[in-house]
């Protein structure tokens, strides 16, 4: 078993029926010092920790978000901040790099409002 830390190797052991022990660090207050698991419990369990493929694990708040709209006057990013920032005023629809309007999707990732259409332009007749 590939674990980072050696501590939490001597944590974990099997029991007689093939149950997955996983001795606490520190006791619970009611005195439990053990968590007894089946297989396939601790390893959702573990799954669920890991984080999935793309996401950022580091968060940014306030100018420093993603969105924010005077991030691009602080961050230096592929155009001139100042320039950015003048593009993004708060009166006005954000835009992608190309200059179209989009909505966030699930992921969170800009999309386009409509796809192209049968002509080859978008719903809108760009």
């Amino acid at each position: 078993m590939m674990l980072g830390n050696p501590d939490v190797r001597q944590r974990l052991s099997l029991t007689a029926q093939g149950r997955v022990r996983y001795a606490l660090k520190t006791p619970y207050r009611d005195g439990t010092t053990h968590v007894v698991f089946e297989p396939l419990d601790f390893l959702s369990r573990l799954a669920a920790l890991v984080p999935a493929p793309g996401v950022n694990l580091t968060r940014f708040h306030g100018v420093f978000a993603s969105n924010h709209r005077l991030r691009a006057r602080i961050v230096p990013g592929r155009d001139s901040g100042v320039a950015q920032a003048e593009r993004a005023t708060p009166g006005r629809a954000a835009t992608d790099h190309r200059g179209h309007r989009g909505h966030r999707g699930p992921g969170g990732h800009r999309e386009d409002p409509a796809p192209p259409g049968p002509g080859g332009g978008g719903a809108s007749g760009r």
